[in-house]
């Protein structure tokens, strides 16, 4: 079994197979060293490329803190994972200086229709 500590300090001299075991632990840092502070609030987020063989987009990963994911965004400006959130004014210009299209009500929302069904949709308007 290998020590990450030992790997961390240099202490372990690795072998094909740790060096393996080492690219991921470098591809995990490398990730979690992407998130960055949305100016203005409390937020963090973090970018993730596309990926062509998941069919994703590129989508940020916006947290209230480590490991409390409040929602993702797509590029287009859909939810990512099925997100559902309202993004504030300071979240809306920051995406949208990242080149993402962010609805102008800043809401992200998804509903599963049923296929072969009709659907109809409709505003309502206040006077």
């Amino acid at each position: 079994m290998v020590n990450i500590r030992d790997i961390l300090d240099g202490s372990l001299n690795l072998d094909s197979n740790n060096r393996e075991f080492l690219l991921v632990v470098e591809s995990k840092s490398l990730n979690e060293s992407r998130i960055e502070k949305i100016p203005g609030s409390n937020k963090t987020g973090r970018y993730e490329p596309g990926n062509t063989n998941t069919r994703t987009q590129d989508h940020y990963h916006v947290f209230a803190g480590p490991g409390n994911q409040l929602y993702a965004i797509n590029r287009d400006g859909s939810p990512h994972d099925g997100s559902r959130a309202r993004l504030g004014g300071k979240e809306v210009a920051f995406f949208r200086g990242k080149g993402f299209i962010v609805p102008d009500n800043g809401m992200l929302e998804w509903i599963t229709l049923s296929q072969g069904k009709a659907y109809t949709s409709f505003e309502l308007l206040q006077e």
